[in-house]
């Protein structure tokens, strides 16, 4: 780092001048202290990285996963929906319709389940508590109930200090 290398840099010119200069104990001094500035900011990054950066990331790609189930949930309750509207169109009993049906409920509700299961594990990242106790990621959920699914339809995420 730039600042790690400046106190390296001002701890030699301090050393270059003679040990009873108080010029060259200041900037002995003032070397170490950016050298220790270095130190904490280094600490700082790896920190933020470990607490905040890969859980947000990880949560991104959950978030990722879930919109990607939730469009196959919603396209196959299409599908369930039209097959269902068909079967109840035809005045006469259709045993081919009634298992179009029947499969296409399996498959939708198949794919309810995986989007709930996502949901529930997301939402169970409430609050994710960090190492060192210097940042907490809290994830508040909006659930919206719809006549044919639970789903989500918006989140936010706050950083508390």
């Amino acid at each position: 780092m730039a600042v790690e290398t400046f106190g390296i840099a001002l701890i030699q010119y301090g050393s270059d001048l003679s040990e009873q200069s108080a010029y060259g104990q200041a900037l002995i001094k003032l070397g170490e202290t950016e050298q220790h500035i270095a130190e904490i900011q280094s600490d700082f990054v790896t920190n933020v990285r470990a607490d905040f950066v890969r859980p947000l990331e990880e949560y991104m790609t959950g978030m990722k996963n879930y919109k990607h189930l939730r469009s196959k949930m919603e396209n196959r309750r299409l599908d369930y929906d039209a097959k269902l509207n068909r079967l109840q169109k035809s005045k006469k009993e259709k045993p081919d319709l009634d298992e179009e049906v029947r499969e296409a409920q399996q498959k939708y509700e198949e794919s309810l389940a995986e989007a709930e299961g996502m949901m529930i594990a997301l939402n169970d990242c409430e609050v994710c508590p960090s190492k060192t106790g210097r940042y907490t990621i809290v994830f508040v959920w909006i659930g919206i109930a719809t006549t044919k699914c639970l789903g989500v339809y918006g989140s936010a995420a706050t950083i508390l200090r």
